[in-house]
């Protein structure tokens, strides 16, 4: 049975900024240049008391490392998270973004590496890989990449595929491990289940997922390896965790890999985990299904 605290969510959400503009409100272009213009939030003061945090650059972009204030105990056999914002490759990185960040170092005790990666409609895939590949490099060099987790949310987490995806395709080492919250896999947004699936979508539209793609993509096909994951080979990838409820239209993506990864002919790691009536990227916001997930995902650093 869906919390309490998640039904208000949905229905704070389904009224929020974010619902127009995914819904395509005032036409693809304007509402993804609608989702542009929303600053990104920066660590406040209060998540700088908790958490131990650093900011620099690479290539221009700013990097925020967050770590624990002090050393603790912990079984993980992660110790550093690379976290990969969703927004739809266009949107920046959200207070609630921050809220389950520090839920992870302070659960994990972990350190949680997070980049503003450049977004479209001003760069699209291309400069975002030119960018995304030599940083990984970079963290790959600092910390220990036996110990070392790429997470995502929503395209966030299509890029934490897609990145591990290219590694190997460039006989380069992807990491330990990968967790996907609410994937977005497919750029096409062509799945005929995602129609009937919007109505209770408290955030995305199908309208606002193909603009977003669209602007994401540029000359590039949706098709591409690296937008449309998904879709992209299975192969030699490590174990993954994914996450996704049955709120949200691109439960369709996390299905469809779901049935490759079973169907596929070498062995691939996958924990699934579906959660009925759960909207998109629920995990951010906190309500009981977050601390489930939370547990989930603790349980899969340990393993």
């Amino acid at each position: 049975m869906v919390s309490i605290r998640a039904l208000i969510t949905q229905f704070y959400l389904r009224h929020s900024k974010y619902k127009k503009i995914f819904s395509g409100d005032g036409g693809g272009e304007a509402a993804m240049a609608r989702l542009h213009k929303i600053p990104a939030a920066l660590p406040s003061k209060g998540f700088r008391k908790k958490y131990k945090v650093s900011e620099e650059e690479f290539l221009g972009q700013a990097v925020y490392t967050i770590a624990p204030k002090s050393p603790q105990a912990t079984q993980s056999k992660i110790e550093t998270i690379l976290y990969l914002h969703g927004g739809g490759y266009v949107g920046a990185i959200s207070p609630f973004h921050w809220l389950f960040i520090g839920s992870l170092v302070k659960r994990l005790g972990v350190t949680v590496v997070v980049p503003f990666y450049p977004r479209a409609p001003q760069n699209d895939v291309d400069a975002n890989f030119a960018f995304i590949m030599p940083f990984y490099d970079a963290v790959a060099a600092r910390y220990d990449p036996k110990a070392l987790m790429v997470m995502g949310d929503s395209a966030g987490a299509g890029l934490s595929l897609a990145l591990s995806q290219q590694l190997i395709a460039h006989n380069k080492a992807p990491p330990a491990k990968i967790t996907l919250l609410s994937p977005w896999l497919d750029a096409r947004g062509n799945d005929p289940l995602q129609a009937s699936i919007e109505k209770y979508d408290c955030i995305l539209g199908v309208a606002g997922l193909r603009a977003a793609g669209k602007a994401y993509a540029g000359t590039n096909s949706l098709t591409d390896a690296r937008i449309s994951p998904g879709l992209a080979s299975l192969s030699q990838l490590p174990p993954i965790a994914m996450f996704a409820g049955t709120y949200d239209i691109l439960i369709t993506d996390a299905r469809n890999f779901k049935i490759r990864a079973d169907a596929h002919e070498t062995s691939v790691d996958l924990s699934y985990y579906e959660y009925e009536k759960m909207h998109h990227v629920w995990m951010l916001i906190p309500c009981p299904e977050t601390y489930q997930c939370l547990d989930q995902i603790e349980a899969f650093c340990n393993s």
